[in-house]
Order: C-alpha cells, then structure tokens, then sequence
C-alpha cells in the first residue's frame, strides 16, 4: 500500500493543475462588460444598414473605449482608446445624471425618419436604457429644461467619443460577413476568396479576421471572387468584445 501513495499524490497534483488551467482557460474566455453604450436604432434606413450597425460608442469595464468611424463603407471600422478606472467612474457618474428624464420629458422634435439615440448604462449588474429621438434637434414647443438635458446628453456623448481618440483602429478576432447583391459589372478588380475558407451563404457569416486583414486594408468597395466563380460585395462588420456573432437579435 505505502508504494502506491506516490502514485495517489501524482495523480492528486495532476487533478489539481488540470483544474487550474481550466480555471484560466475559462477566464480568459470571459468578456468585458459594456457599461456605456450609444447606438442609433431605427430611422428610415437600408436593411443593410440596420444589420450592419455599430454603437456610436461603447465604453468597456477594462477601460477600453470603441467609437465608430466608418458607417457606410464595405469595411466597418471603429476608433479603440483606453482609459484609467478613475475615469470610467467619472464617466458612469456623468451617464447616470444626463441619462436622468427631464422634468418634461426628452419631447418630440417635428422630424420625420430620424433615428433615435439608445444610451444602455450599466452599474452593478442593474441595465439602464434610454432612448431620445432625434437627438440633436431642438424641440421648440418643449419647456428649457427639456432641450436643455437634450443637450446634455448629446455633450456627454460627444466627450466619450473623443475619449477613444482617431489614432488607433479596433482589430477584431472575428468579423461579420453579410453578403450584398450579386456583381454583375465585377468592377474594380474583385479580391479572390481563400480557397481555405467557406464561401459566405446569404445573411451573417463569421469569419476569422487573421486571413482577410491584408485584403481589408484595400478592399475598399471592391467586390470578391468566390471559388464557383460567383462575384459579389460584402459588408464585413467587427464583432464586439462583448458580441456573439450573428446573434447580435438583427
């Protein structure tokens, strides 16, 4: 029995260490939390462009902060910037008053087929969500502290936008792939498609971004050769930190 203890510790350390590397392997598997998020939702738009949108901006629990910069184009493409703990507090602080209804109520602009601005906060585990149409218009026939919290609210927006600066672009692990309608005047010059990798079907597609990224960087609107001979644009969308991709509920 005594020789056997060796064997029985061995096979406790190994128990031990598979657990946690198990333990880190999840972890680091785990995403950051979006504490601040702006979008634009509905407004008279594309469906390619409603499946396609990005947040305006989206403030992470790592301090990492993500702004849109390329809305339209084939290539989706957002500003990345980080910030320190001090100043998510601050943010989240700010959030939480300019997200506050106004007294009489964030009004009505006379605008027609105007989107309006979804601000999602999140402190402690608790979702906030508010949406303000038209966000930028003034509402004249509304009481000043309407317009006033409008504006407030636009400021605050604008200052986390800035925050994630104009120098460095976000490079996803993964992209979105929707497919547009079919070329039928392949110009410019369509980028072949890697054999190794599966055509994209109608609607989303996830791609890993490791073998486009050359590509990506010229693609401009350029449409893709497939490999039966198909040409086609795509839409190619970066999946978020905090994303499934194609399960975004588009």
């Amino acid at each position: 029995m005594n020789k056997l203890r060796p064997f029985g510790l061995l096979t406790a350390l190994l128990f031990i260490v598979s657990a946690a590397v198990s333990s880190l392997s999840t972890a680091s598997q785990s995403t950051t939390t979006a504490l601040v998020r702006v979008e634009q939702v509905g407004g008279f738009v594309g469906p390619n462009v409603l499946t396609t949108r990005l947040p305006q901006v989206t403030l992470y629990s790592d301090g990492r902060i993500l702004a849109s910069t390329n809305l339209d184009g084939d290539v989706r493409q957002m500003y990345e910037g980080i910030v320190s703990k001090s100043v998510i507090k601050a943010e989240l602080s700010l959030f939480a008053k300019v997200t506050k209804i106004p007294s009489g109520g964030w009004g009505l602009p006379p605008v027609a087929d105007v989107p309006s601005t979804q601000v999602t906060l999140t402190q402690n585990g608790v979702k906030k969500v508010v949406n303000v149409y038209a966000l930028g218009f003034k509402v004249e026939s509304a009481p000043p502290a309407t317009n006033e919290a409008r504006n407030n609210l636009s400021q605050a927006i604008d200052k986390l936008v800035k925050l994630a600066g104009s120098k460095k672009y976000f490079s996803p692990a993964s992209f979105e792939v929707w497919p547009q309608a079919t070329a039928s005047d392949p110009s410019p010059t369509p980028i072949t498609w890697p054999i190794s990798v599966p055509s994209p079907h109608a609607g989303c597609n996830k791609v890993l971004a490791k073998p486009f990224l050359a590509q990506l960087k010229r693609v401009g609107s350029n449409p893709w050769l497939f490999p039966d001979g198909t040409v086609q644009r795509l839409t190619w969308r970066p999946v978020l930190p905090d994303e499934v991709a194609c399960h975004r509920g588009v």
